[in-house]
């Protein structure tokens, strides 16, 4: 079918005239506008009566609606709906009507309707109803209240626990909304409801437009363990734009038996660091999780082992009562790392509980570190002539040829620069006191071989520059270097460096 044009706003109807010995059905569609002006994002309902005023019975068609930026509606404007039409007898009518959101920004859109043509129709010039003109504008002032997603303070309590719900009341209207009341729901299913269980009412002032409040309560969890879902509504505020979205998405929680045993989980096992050089601090720490009725005090214990299983309880730290679904996440314990070079893996367990339900997840075991003998990169000795400043050049560069290498260069335990080394030098001042002074080059391996790099390793060079200039090697098959003494002598008096 080809396009129609229908009638502009205001024009007058043609009159319809119903014989019974036309050839065919013969459609018209008539569109009512909605009341008053209308707020940005408003809700409204178009309504449409379609009419068959031929002779004979139209077939099941199409209804479907348009918003024109003019007062003709045609089929070429902007479809915003449709509806099924079920088959009309002659003179038979069928009312129709859609939900439709206000458009930004204020001002005058049209709307209306057309409906298919069907297999014989006599007349189709009626298809497309006049058009209504609605108007959006701001000034119509009117709050639209919203719940957020709630949140609570226990997700899987047991039967008759107390636990807390939370959640925020928005005003997404223009206008203000005056004081009215959060209700609390618990519903068997993800839909929330005011037909469902009410557990709870908070009171809630007025809000501005784009104002929000924050409420909570604390329940009941039910005495039968199963899955349920709560949310809240908040009562509509007088002359609000739309009252479809009062109640929140919904939360679940998973009530268990109030006779649950204990059940203590080991996870998130931390290592402050991956790689540390031998007799070095680590800091480990683990998180601790109850799951089932309320636990007692217990231990947490850390282990370190090698690749032979053999483990070694390096520290402790005590786990205080836990209750239903509460954490506890253990501060850091600092173990030294062991003499020994290799790889070490950090193990935490927590010693059971009496009557605990599942031992099997009371430990947790992952990577924690690589235990690294330092390469010597030998001391520096430089001189300064007395009356200058005690300040000295301290500068890297890549010693064989580029291939990514990071350097993070310390002096007396502060960090001077951390880069990518290359075959340029780069120095930084650094200030040094008389006598022996530490400094520290922890190079990291790059990432891997650029041009005519014969082997993927660490090198570099470090000079220390004052009066004279003091220069070492490094060759760090392993990736790390260590630490060394920059020692600084006082010469005569004379020029400055």
């Amino acid at each position: 079918d080809v396009s129609r044009r229908g009638r502009p706003a205001g024009a007058p109807p043609r009159t319809e005239v119903i014989d019974a010995t036309t050839s065919g059905a013969d459609l018209w569609v008539a569109v009512g506008a909605p009341a008053g002006a209308l707020a940005p994002g408003e809700v409204f309902t178009l309504r449409a009566t379609v009419r068959n005023a031929g002779g004979v019975a139209a077939p099941a068609t199409t209804l479907r609606y348009y918003r024109s930026a003019d007062a003709t509606i045609t089929t070429s404007d902007t479809q915003v709906g449709t509806d099924a039409v079920a088959a009309l007898a002659a003179s038979g009518t069928s009312a129709e009507s859609i939900a439709l959101t206000a458009p930004t920004p204020s001002g005058t859109y049209y709307y209306g309707a057309c409906v298919d043509a069907v297999e014989g129709e006599s007349d189709t010039t009626g298809n497309c109803s006049s058009a209504v003109a609605v108007l959006v504008t701001v000034t119509v002032a009117r709050p639209d209240l919203t719940v957020e997603s709630p949140s609570v303070g226990n997700a899987s309590p047991g039967a008759g626990e107390s636990f807390t719900i939370s959640a925020t009341v928005r005003n997404n209207g223009y206008g203000d909304s005056s004081a009215t009341t959060l209700r609390y729901y618990r519903s068997t299913d993800a839909t929330i409801s005011t037909s469902d269980t009410s557990v709870g009412t908070d009171s809630v002032a007025g809000l501005a437009a784009s104002g929000s409040s924050g409420h909570s309560v604390t329940v009941t969890a039910p005495s039968t363990a199963s899955t349920y879902y709560y949310g809240a509504c908040v009562d509509a505020a007088p002359d609000e734009s739309d009252t479809t979205n009062n109640c929140s998405p919904a939360v679940s929680v998973a009530v268990n038996p109030a006779d649950l045993p204990p059940d203590l989980i080991v996870s998130s096992v931390i290592a402050s660091h991956t790689a540390r050089f031998v007799g070095e601090e680590v800091s480990l720490g683990a998180r601790v999780s109850s799951h089932g009725n309320a636990t007692p005090t217990t231990t947490l214990r850390h282990y370190l082992y090698t690749g032979g299983n053999s483990a070694t309880q390096v520290a402790t730290v005590e786990v205080p009562p836990l209750r239903p679904n509460e954490f506890f996440a253990t501060p850091g314990q600092h173990v030294v790392v062991p003499e020994t070079p290799g790889f070490y893996n950090h193990r935490a367990c927590v010693d059971a509980v009496v009557g605990e339900r599942n031992t099997d997840n009371n430990c947790h075991s992952a990577f924690a570190f690589e235990a690294l003998v330092p390469i010597p990169i030998g001391d520096l000795d430089v001189t300064i002539p007395e009356g200058c400043p005690l300040e000295v050049d301290v500068c890297v560069r890549d010693h064989s040829c580029i291939d990514g290498d990071i350097v993070r260069v310390k002096v007396n335990g502060t960090e001077l620069f951390t880069f990518v080394m290359h075959p340029e030098w780069i120095c930084r001042t650094a200030t040094v006191r008389e006598g022996a002074n530490a400094i520290e080059a922890y190079t990291v391996n790059g990432t891997g071989h650029y041009g005519n790099c014969p082997n993927n390793i660490n090198t570099g060079q470090l000079e220390a520059r004052a009066s004279n200039v003091a220069s070492t090697l490094w060759l760090a098959p392993q990736g790390f270097t260590s630490s060394a003494n920059l020692n600084v002598e006082l010469s005569d008096p004379g020029r400055c460096p």
